[in-house]
Formats: structure tokens, C-alpha cells, sequence
């Protein structure tokens, strides 16, 4: 499927479910409702998951599958207490033996996990709360499957093992050796034609808990092998290895494992993962162990990692635009001298117009009231704006061109691309940035190329103008971002837009997608001002 054709479908289904909300009425468009939500759900469209799973339930649609339905879209969205509280009220209505049950008190155990996690350390009361909720849930869900459900015994597993390492309570103690034990008992009991992907990445965390990294190693290379691994199952396998099973501290081999991980998310199609700025600024010398990096990603293993380096050094000239309200958007370093040589010697910070604006009649913020703050090289200091250079408007470039007081602040300006990449199928771009305007986070993201209209097929009705579509839409925080190419992690565009988009080129319809103003455009644009 092509990328218009995959953008198209998903369109499609976002478009049906908006119609179906709209006009809901009531018991009589109930499996109406339950077909949509399953696609929904099987597509990860969980606002509008969200948005369905709701208004059914309120005009009356009590069946335990929407409010399950509901409550993942919840957590899914980042709200996982309020996923939570709606599976409270429904795993009292579900008996023990139902499958729906045992899909439930999972998701209940991934919601107070999550909360958790979400939790400062000062809040340790509630930390511990939540970590008690999540091993009572997954503790049931082990137990009412006859202690076969590896799944949820993985998951009490690894609180048990978070809980000692940190002296938190986790209410009925686990024996951790034992419990590891018997899920290896558990595991080898599969058959080995049965042995799927999620299989191998259960697997690889029985053997972190057991401290035998080589063989977490072999399970992950298989995991990865499998074609049901997706960029979204990778994601999550990373947030458990790193926020849970604390691997990225357990030595080089340990860390290793978590960046060839990270490395195989972002080869993947729509690979995505958020990584700690303090994780880029403390980047240790000692390079990633070759013989994890092959066990796991095979012959090409140091090249992907290698590639994977460039892009986090790049995080390093990509800073958050502050204002006293919170961050409210990206920047990054640019030469003057990649813009317009009468700028030569000077380094600037770009955004967004519809971020930094000096006209008080725009709803942006004014470069006296914001700083910018560079997470990756130094997160306390406050880094002062010295005016605009150059700005283009909202509905055109919608690129401000920041002078930055810089002092001894070290932040090297990103290479600059000349040119667009060909629109073929899997041609990917990457977009670093602070989605939701996250602290001490930075969001590494693959979208693919949908189209552009740059040299030499783009139609552009301004040809000043030339933006890019690439494919899903990115979170707030992100306006400001540089865009990256594949192959050489230099800049191609200045991200500014994301949602339902008119296509480009004078082709008809729209799509979700996000958009990119092409850098050199705006090149060009500074050097004829």
C-alpha cells in the first residue's frame, strides 16, 4: 500500500467514526458501535476510541467490551487513572474465568503502573499505592489463569524487582527468584511453533531478572525478528526495560541492550520513542558492546547504532522555547551562513512565527517574555533572546529567525540538507522535538514522506512556499522542530502543522498528516529580504 493510499484508509476510518458519534442514538447502532471501536482500537485511533466508547456509554451502552474499550483509550492517551477508575467499577461485573476479565485486570495493572511511574519520588505514598494496585492486578490476573498468563506474571515480576530496588512495599511479598523460575518453567512449556514475538520479549525479561543477559539478548533478537513486532510493541518494550527494569544502569551490556533496541524501534515504520535529556547529555564514552549490537540486530548492527548516534548528537541543538507560562514550543541551532551569507559568523535559534512573533496582535509570544532552554547541554540555564532577525508570516513561511545572547553555551548549528528526498514508498523523515511540551524529554519520531512540493515535480500555488506532508500528526510542544533526512540527519524542513491536512501538489481531499515548511525556502526567503 502506498503512503497516500495507507493515509487515505486511516482518513477513512477517522472520517466513519466522527460520522457514527454524530449521529448515535442508542442500543439500535450497538454493533455498529462494537465493529468500529474493535477497528479503531486495532489502528490505535484512540481519541476517537475515546470519543465513541464514551457517547455509547452515556446514551446507555453498558457492555463490559466499550467500557474496556474506553478505559485503554484512556490509558493509551496518557491518562491512565482515569483508566483506572473505569476499571473499577467494571471488574466487578466480569467472573473470574472470563476472558474479558483477565484483559481487564492487565489493563488495570498497566494503569496503575503507568500512574506510578508518572509519579515524582517525593509523592511516595502515592507511588506506593499505585504500585500495590498494579501487583494486585497482575497478581490476579497470574493467579486466575492457574498461574499460566506469563504476560501478567512477567508484569509482577518486574514490580517485585522495581520494589527492591527502590525499598518500596509492594504489599504480598513476591519471592523473585522463585517467580522467575516458574515462569521459565511456564515459557518452556510452549511449544516451539507456538512461540511468538510477545512470547520471545517475555522470554528476555525472565532473563533480566534472572541476570542472564545473553540469553535476554537471543529472545530479543527473535522478538525482533517477528512480524507482529511493531514500532508501537517496541516502544513499550523499551519503556519496561528502561523505566522499570532500570537496564540502561545495569553496565555497559545492560545499556547496550536498551540502545540497540532504540535503534531497531526507530528503523521500524512509524518507530517512535521518548528519550530523558540527561540520557543525551551523559552519553557515556565507551560505545554500545558490538557483540550485543550484532546479537540483537544482526550483521548491520554497528551501522544502525551508528546511525542512531548521529541523530541523538543532533538532540543536542534542539532547545524548548520557555515562557512563564511553560514551554511552548522547539527551536533549533542554525549557521547564519546556511541561511545567508551576509550572516556568516553568527549562529541563530530558528521556530516558529506562530511561537515567537513580535506583533502583540498575534497569538504567539513575544521574544522579551520567552528564553529558550537547551535540555540535552545544560537544563538550569536560562539562555536569553537578543530580538528577531528575520520573520515570515503565519500563513506563509511561519519561521521566526531568533538572535540568541549565547555566552559560552555550547550548541552546534544542524547541517542543513539542499535538497528534498524522492517521494517513493518507505521514505522516512525524522522529527526531534519536546512533544507536549514534556520536561527533560525528547520525542524521536519516524514519520514517512507522504509528499512534497519541491524540485523538480512539486506544483507549490506559491512558489515560495514549498511545504512537505509526512505521516502521522505530531503532539503539542512539537511546533519548531527541525525535520530531519533519513541517510544524513541533516535539516529539511521546519515542522509547523499537524492534523487533517489539504494535499499538496493540487491533488483533491485531505489527510491526517504533519507539515513542514521546506528549509530552503526559508533560505531562500532571508536572502531576499
Amino acid at each position: 500500500m502506498s503512503p497516500a493510499e495507507a493515509a487515505a484508509e486511516r482518513l477513512g476510518l477517522r472520517r466513519r467514526a466522527a460520522g457514527l458519534i454524530a449521529t448515535l442514538a442508542g442500543a439500535r447502532d450497538g454493533q455498529a458501535v462494537a465493529d468500529l471501536a474493535a477497528e479503531l482500537r486495532q489502528e490505535r485511533q484512540f481519541d476517537l476510541l475515546e470519543e465513541l466508547a464514551e457517547r455509547a456509554r452515556t446514551l446507555g451502552d453498558d457492555r463490559p467490551r466499550i467500557s474496556l474499550y474506553l478505559a485503554q483509550a484512556l490509558i493509551d492517551r496518557d491518562r491512565p487513572r482515569l483508566g483506572a477508575d473505569v476499571l473499577a467499577g467494571l471488574l466487578p461485573t466480569l467472573e473470574a474465568g472470563d476472558p474479558l476479565r483477565a484483559e481487564a485486570l492487565g489493563l488495570a495493572g498497566r494503569s496503575w503502573k503507568d500512574v506510578m511511574l508518572a509519579l515524582p519520588e517525593a509523592a511516595e505514598a502515592l507511588r506506593q499505592h499505585a504500585l500495590s494496585s498494579s501487583a494486585r492486578s497482575y497478581r490476579a490476573a497470574f493467579e486466575e489463569s492457574g498461574r499460566c498468563n506469563s504476560w501478567a506474571g512477567v508484569n509482577l515480576l518486574a514490580l517485585a524487582v522495581y520494589a527492591d530496588r527502590n525499598a518500596l512495599p509492594l504489599g504480598e511479598p513476591v519471592e523473585i527468584d522463585g517467580l522467575a523460575a516458574e515462569l521459565c518453567n511456564v515459557l518452556d512449556s510452549v511449544a516451539p511453533e507456538q512461540r511468538d514475538g510477545w512470547h520471545h520479549a517475555t522470554a528476555a525479561e525472565v532473563a533480566v531478572a534472572r541476570r542472564d543477559l545473553a540469553d535476554a539478548e537471543r529472545h530479543i533478537r527473535l522478538y525482533l525478528e517477528s512480524p507482529a513486532t511493531t514500532a508501537f510493541a517496541l516502544a513499550g518494550t523499551l519503556r519496561q526495560f528502561t523505566r522499570l527494569w532500570c537496564l540502561r544502569s545495569e553496565g555497559v551490556r545492560g545499556r547496550s541492550i536498551v540502545e540497540a533496541l532504540e535503534a531497531a524501534t526507530l528503523e521500524r515504520e512509524g518507530g517512535h520513542f521518548d528519550i530523558p535529556a540527561a540520557a543525551v547529555r551523559e552519553r557515556p564514552e565507551e560505545p554500545a558492546r558490538a557483540a550485543t549490537l550484532q546479537a540483537i540486530l544482526g550483521n548491520t548492527g554497528e551501522v544502525t547504532y551508528s546511525w542512531m548516534q548521529m541523530g541523538l548528537a543532533r538532540a543536542k541543538s534542539v532547545c524548548a522555547v520557555v515562557h512563564s507560562t511553560g514551554r511552548v514550543g522547539t527551536g533549533f541551532v542554525v549557521a547564519g551562513a546556511a541561511l545567508d551569507p551576509r550572516l556568516d559568523g553568527e549562529k541563530f535559534v530558528l521556530t516558529n512565527r506562530h511561537v515567537v512573533s513580535e506583533d502583540p496582535g498575534e497569538d504567539a509570544f513575544s521574544p522579551d517574555d520567552c528564553h529558550l532552554v537547551f535540555e540535552a547541554v545544560d537544563p538550569g540555564r536560562k539562555v536569553a533572546l537578543d530580538g528577531i532577525v528575520w520573520s515570515s508570516p503565519v500563513g506563509e513561511l511561519d519561521a521566526t529567525l531568533l538572535r540568541v545572547r549565547w555566552e559560552d553555551l555550547e550548541a552546534d548549528p544542524l547541517p542543513i540538507a539542499p535538497r528534498l528526498p524522492i517521494v517513493d514508498a518507505g521514505q522516512r523523515v525524522y522529527v526531534i522535538g519536546h512533544p507536549r511540551g514534556a520536561e527533560l524529554s525528547f520525542s524521536l519520531q519516524d514519520n514517512e514522506l507522504l509528499e512534497h512540493e519541491g524540485p523538480t515535480a512539486g506544483k507549490p500555488p506559491n512558489p515560495k512556499v514549498c511545504k512537505l506532508h509526512y505521516r502521522a500528526p505530531t503532539e503539542h510542544g512539537s511546533s519548531g522542530s527541525p525535520v530531519f533526512n533519513r541517510s544524513e540527519w541533516k535539516v529539511i524542513a521546519l515542522h509547523h502543522a499537524g492534523g487533517e491536512m489539504a494535499r499538496l501538489n493540487g491533488n483533491s481531499g485531505s489527510w491526517p498528516a504533519n507539515e513542514g515548511i521546506w528549509i530552503q525556502s526559508i533560505a531562500k526567503a532571508i536572502q531576499e529580504r
